[in-house]
């Protein structure tokens, strides 16, 4: 800025001298000298109009961060507050902790985010303030403070009833005479039914509490919070006993070379693991008191669940190789005996990818066992940690598809994908079957694309290895698709064509199960077309892309039995944020927007990805 005002100045300066040189000189120099004075003094009137308005955008934008880090602030306070165990309710005192708590709360209702909803911002600094990193983030910590604020008025309420419990009144109590020295006492064998309790309070069958109740109708209550503290004691090691004695400058010598100064190529993020399970995920499950609350613990961080897992993941499918080179490496060799495991590196390394997989598992169990009116609840997350599954894997196998002269994003969610035999026939002539021709087909929320899989060299299709592309042959829009689950050509197969077009397209899959899916997704079609064209959101894209090289994400193991939601064009679908997002009470927020949104929605019907 102070040098652009200096720039401002000194065409100021030469205009004058200019006028100068007009006055004392000849008339008819002035006519050269006139035009460039005044062009000199529009160009100065625009550039300093130019940076009035940039530094009034400036001011506003810091007074935007200014507030999103009071914001955080205020959060990570509630954080520590509300992740102090239950401290603060076996206080002798809870007035103490409800002021303490009252003041917080106060303190929240001052707090303004709503900066960009301001009527006296013009619309042009409006356009500039309202990227897409500053909207999602200013969306991101609105609903973190809601959840704070939410989470701190229970708390508050909890305190509330604590305080105005009032003490038994004392009662006056006669004392009975001796009994006599040979008198025997009287048992009741009533197995301990009657006996009243040590407070000196009575006990009704049943008033246990969720978590005793809980525990007792379901055992994998209890092996998800012990499996829970065992993988954090097992993330806590990695660091410990390898990952620190990597990074010491004393040990650079006895690291391969090509994995100096770069642990995370081998141990990935797992400090953000440790940290995000050790003080989020597992305090969070030990404070639930019932399946209920354990279920919501992991909806609320479903989100960074997602995001921590699907980085270290794909770290950890990239690096395979140089693991298995590593595993009898000397200086890894002492890093084990120095821990006394049992178990190497790499099968230490590999506990992220098994803890992720297993909390559907442990869902599933607990679901079995639950009661009715909190099983839809179970079954809800279970599906839930089932789609983030299939969005993790989808994120690690990159597909390509070439040659399709449009926006892939356009066409929404990638359902189900299959290799098959295509036969083509006239719908009218009741021609012929054409010669089969090997597609790929790919079942999109708006098309069902056939394409044709495409690899480097013949030798990489012999060795069966993965498409380096897939080249796009044509689309039928959802809009206009027709299909016939039966065939007059076969009985495996089924067929799918335009309405405004004449041809038809027979398709036999490899696999029966494959050909109920197609036929299942097909019958689901005609429901949601009209659902998906009014929910099809703008593309983060302003225009529409053509591109020769696009790329969409799914998943390509043959043994994917479900669909994975996902985006196309090579993102994985993620939504802005928020799975209903929770507060991650590790007392920061982090302000690094990742790209892709970053939002999935949990219906009754789980939509997955399927690879036949």
């Amino acid at each position: 800025m102070p040098f652009l005002q200096e720039e401002v100045e000194a065409s100021r300066n030469l205009k004058k001298a200019g006028e100068d040189l007009i006055n004392s000189n000849e008339a008819e120099l002035s006519g050269s000298l006139e035009p460039k004075c005044e062009e000199l003094e529009r160009m100065a009137a625009a550039l300093t109009s130019a940076l009035e308005r940039r530094r009034d955008c400036l001011e506003r934008s810091a007074t935007m961060h200014e507030q999103i880090a009071q914001a955080n602030s205020w959060c990570s306070r509630g954080a520590e507050l509300l992740t102090s165990g239950m401290s603060d309710f076996t206080n002798p005192n809870p007035a103490t902790s409800l002021s303490a708590l009252d003041a917080f709360i106060e303190e929240g209702n001052h707090l303004n985010i709503e900066f960009l909803k301001d009527p006296t911002i013009p619309m042009n600094q409006l356009i500039l303030l309202t990227t897409i990193d500053t909207s999602t983030l200013l969306n991101l910590i609105e609903e973190r403070i809601g959840d704070i604020r939410k989470m701190s008025l229970a708390k508050r309420e909890q305190l509330n009833k604590l305080h105005l419990q009032k003490p038994p009144p004392v009662q006056v109590v006669t004392p009975e005479k001796k009994s006599k020295k040979n008198s025997k006492p009287e048992v009741l064998h009533n197995d301990g039914k009657d006996v009243p309790s040590c407070s000196g309070e009575s006990t009704p069958a049943g008033a246990l509490s969720p978590r005793r109740e809980t525990r007792e109708v379901n055992n994998a209550y209890d092996e998800m919070i012990a499996t829970e503290i065992s993988y954090v004691s097992d993330l806590k090691d990695i660091i410990v006993y390898y990952l620190e004695p990597f990074e010491a400058p004393e040990n650079q010598n006895s690291i391969p070379e090509a994995l100096r100064g770069k642990p995370d190529c081998l141990f990935g993020n797992i400090r953000e693991l440790y940290k995000f399970h050790h003080r989020t995920v597992l305090e969070d499950l030990v404070a639930a008191r019932s399946t209920t609350d354990m279920c919501r613990v992991l909806m609320q961080h479903r989100n960074q669940i997602y995001l921590t897992y699907r980085t270290y993941c794909q770290i950890h499918g990239s690096n395979q190789k140089v693991r298995d080179s590593l595993k009898n490496h000397p200086f890894f060799k002492e890093c084990q005996r120095v821990a006394h495991h049992n178990m190497d590196m790499s099968s230490y390394l590999l506990k992220p990818v098994q803890r992720i997989m297993k909390y559907q598992l442990l869902l599933g169990n607990i679901m079995d066992d639950s009661p009715a009116e909190v099983r839809d609840e179970v079954a809800m997350t279970r599906d839930s940690m089932v789609e983030l599954l299939s969005q993790i894997d989808a994120s690690m196998q990159q597909l390509h598809i070439s040659g399709y002269n449009g926006d892939l994003k356009s066409l929404g969610l990638l359902r189900l994908q299959t290799e098959c035999d295509v036969y083509t026939y006239n719908r009218k002539k009741k021609a012929k079957l054409s010669r089969a021709q090997k597609r790929f087909l790919f079942f999109f929320d708006g098309a069902v694309m056939f394409c044709k899989k495409r690899v480097s060299s013949p030798g990489a299709a012999a060795l069966n290895s993965e498409p380096e592309y897939f080249e796009h042959k044509f689309c039928i829009p959802i809009i206009s698709l027709g299909y016939d689950a039966s065939s007059r050509t076969g009985a495996n197969r089924f067929e799918v064509w335009d309405e405004a077009k004449t041809d038809a397209y027979v398709i036999e899959t490899a696999d029966p199960s494959a050909r109920t899916k197609w036929i299942q997704r097909l019958g689901k079609s005609e429901t949601s077309q009209d659902a998906w064209l009014e929910n099809r959101q703008r593309p983060k894209s302003w225009a529409s892309t053509v591109s020769n090289e696009s790329s969409c994400s799914s998943s390509t193991r043959e043994s994917d039995s479900t669909d994975s939601a996902m985006d196309t064009n090579g993102n994985t679908q993620t939504t802005q944020v928020s799975v209903p997002y929770s507060p991650t009470l590790d007392g920061s927020l982090d302000l690094t927007m990742d790209t892709t949104q970053i939002r999935t929605e949990v219906n009754n019907e789980v939509e997955l990805v399927d690879s036949c």
